[in-house]
């Protein structure tokens, strides 16, 4: 009896190790068969571009290809894209100027005109190219572009020690990712892990090769394709496509693209998003005033203004706007940090140096800010240590602020609220410890419990969001927090960025997905009530009453709105050549960022163009596009 229980286990073991290497048997299989299945490989299209000398306004050559081998395309991209009415063409493309050049792409995004980069230009009409998401919703008979993650060694692991997790990679990869990879890998545009495209960088002499996907119907498209009904060795009919290059094409073809570059701040062309200094910094925190958001009950919210229609008009001479913010800066010569707090023109290079906005002096080198808030005569901020913090309470009196507290944590700090009443502060063990204005020195604290992912303070009411449930709180002069109210949620992980209109503004993190998801969440109902799928991962966001502002992992920025309750939709788009943003602060008309190396942009996103967005000549370069030579082919399909 005894010998036969403890055998169970080995054996369950053993079948538990089987089934761990067959996974990863198949795993590596689906992503090596592919390349290797087709019959009889053909040697791929490419194309050579002249090598041109370098001189100041040559712009850009460039070359576009149709693949005349319908095999070619068969065995490049396991289908043949034309028969869905997507046709691929290939683009060699080389910076013969002096300066960089950007061509972005729009990530299936509705952005403005500068981020068309490559369209295809047919009958006086431009035809915008396809992203491989797209093309994946078009195989996949859906309205919005296919979500997907390419499989990654993370993935591939977990798949193994999971087996339902593996098996949903393996679906994942047999339907979807043997066709969406191969395209994504062969586009113009690099891919980042997600698939969301980063623009084509071009130094001078630089040059791109690669496939953009563009819609073509039957009529246009260079390629034909005929169904019919044959028997196979059994009797039973299946479907014989063929495929082939028509012998005339329907009108002429032209590649278009409309680079862009760096913009100077003293373009003349208005005040756009552009890099102003660079800053000797670690870390900053932008921090406005959250009065408009947490008024006194009873108070109305102001009025917000509708975004305007069209492009904002700012004199290029006015100044960038001039935000508070904290910043952390070393110590000449020593481990130690500045902690510091006022006005961006305090600590740019063109200012003397001095200790204006000098708080104190941080005896810890890895020391970094995790948040700040001000409201009224009062702003703090929370600096994270190792595994412990430190919140610093400051307070304005004739002008200036001085530190009037210091409150230390075991934990480290992830929120920090200014109330009219008082300090709260939320740490990483789902705690909230709350300091009176009256008196500092007292404390309150609760417990908030598990699984504690965010949370938001609004007006009296605390907003805590767990995996599975949200739950709301009042706070009170006898108690810290009462709970007024909780509702079930599905499990995501969320985090909070800020209010906008009176309801919460959350991120929604992309996990087997392309990207994260903006969500509205109704402080009424405490449910979401409007969404945004976005393509990439989002690095930075700020958000208040004129909308939302958030940073995606390219350096593309976007504004977003909710023009009624159930409805996101973006408003304007720059980009900036930062993948990650310290801090972002103010609005899209007045907008400042601060990247990881004391970059910092400021400008407005109303304004054409912005930085790394057009050609300050607003040139457009072309080349027709050709097949690269007669061919046909023939496929079957059951």
């Amino acid at each position: 009896m005894i010998g036969g229980e403890s055998g169970r286990p080995k054996k369950i073991a053993g079948i538990q190790r089987t089934v761990r290497r067959r996974s990863a048997l198949v795993l590596a299989l689906l992503l090596v068969l592919p390349g290797a299945a087709c019959k009889k490989k053909i040697p791929l299209t490419a194309v050579d571009l002249p090598d041109d000398k370098l001189a100041p306004g040559a712009g850009l050559s460039m070359e576009a290809r149709f693949l005349s081998q319908t095999a070619e395309i068969e065995q490049i991209f396991h289908g043949f894209l034309p028969n869905y009415g997507v046709v691929p063409v290939l683009v060699a493309i080389r910076n013969n100027d002096t300066v960089s050049y950007y061509i972005h792409n729009r990530n299936a995004l509705d952005l403005r005109e500068e981020f068309n980069g490559f369209s295809l230009r047919i009958d006086g009409r431009e035809i915008l190219p396809l992203h491989p998401a797209e093309v994946m919703g078009i195989f996949k008979d859906l309205s919005d572009p296919i979500k997907y993650k390419i499989i990654g060694p993370g993935e591939i692991f977990a798949g193994i020690m999971l087996a339902p997790l593996g098996g949903y990679y393996l679906y994942r990869e047999v339907t979807v990712g043997r066709f969406y990879r191969p395209m994504l890998k062969g586009s113009i545009y690099p891919a980042l892990a997600g698939g969301m495209f980063s623009p084509v960088i071009l130094e001078p002499g630089e040059e791109a090769q690669g496939y953009l996907y563009f819609p073509l119907d039957r009529e246009h498209s260079p390629y034909f394709s005929e169904e019919s009904e044959i028997l196979d060795h059994r009797g039973k009919k299946k479907l014989k496509y063929t495929f082939g290059v028509k012998e005339r094409m329907e009108g002429d073809f032209e590649l278009v693209v409309r680079p862009g570059i760096d913009q100077p701040a003293d373009s003349g062309r208005g005040n756009p998003l552009v890099l102003r200094d660079t800053l000797d910094l670690l870390d900053a925190r932008f921090v406005r005033s959250r009065e408009s958001a947490q008024k006194d009950p009873g108070s109305e919210i102001d009025p917000v203004p509708s975004p305007p229609e069209g492009p904002g008009v700012i004199d290029s001479s006015s100044p960038p706007a001039d935000f508070d913010l904290f910043l952390l800066d070393r110590v000449p010569g020593k481990k130690k940090l500045n902690l510091r707090f006022g006005k961006i023109s305090d600590y740019t290079e063109k200012m003397e140096a001095g200790p204006g906005g000098m708080l104190t002096v941080i005896s810890a080198s890895g020391a970094a800010l995790s948040d700040a808030a001000r409201r009224g005569p009062y702003a703090a901020c929370a600096v994270n240590f190792k595994g412990s913090s430190k919140v610093y309470l400051i307070h304005r009196e004739n002008g200036v602020f001085s530190l009037a507290a210091v409150k230390q944590f075991s934990r480290k700090t992830r929120r920090i609220f200014l109330a009219a009443a008082g300090l709260y502060v939320f740490t990483a063990d789902a705690a909230v410890a709350f300091y009176p204005h009256e008196n500092p020195d007292s404390e309150r604290y609760v417990r908030l419990g598990s699984s504690v992912q965010d949370m938001f303070l609004r007006q009296d009411r605390l907003v805590v969001f767990k995996n599975r449930e949200v739950r709301e709180l009042s706070a009170g002069a006898d108690y810290l927090f009462q709970e007024l109210r909780r509702r079930p949620l599905p499990p995501e992980e969320r985090r909070i960025i800020g209010s906008h209109k009176g309801d919460l503004v959350l991120v929604h993190e992309g996990r087997h997905e392309w990207g994260d998801t903006l969500v509205i969440y109704d402080t009424g109902e405490l449910a979401p009530s409007a969404s945004l799928a976005l393509p990439g991962k989002i690095t930075g966001a700020t958000c208040g009453e004129e909308g939302i502002i958030v940073q995606l992992e390219t350096g593309l920025l976007l504004h977003v709105w909710c023009p009624g309750k159930d409805r996101l939709q973006i408003h304007s788009s720059a980009f900036l050549p930062l993948r990650e943003a310290l801090t972002l602060g103010g609005t899209f008309r007045e907008l400042a960022v601060i990247g990881r190396g004391g970059e910092l942009f400021s400008g407005s996103m109303l304004n054409a163009p912005p930085v790394a967005s057009a050609d300050p000549e607003c040139r457009v370069f072309s080349a027709p596009v050709r097949m690269s030579g007669p061919a046909s082919g023939s496929g079957a399909k059951n």
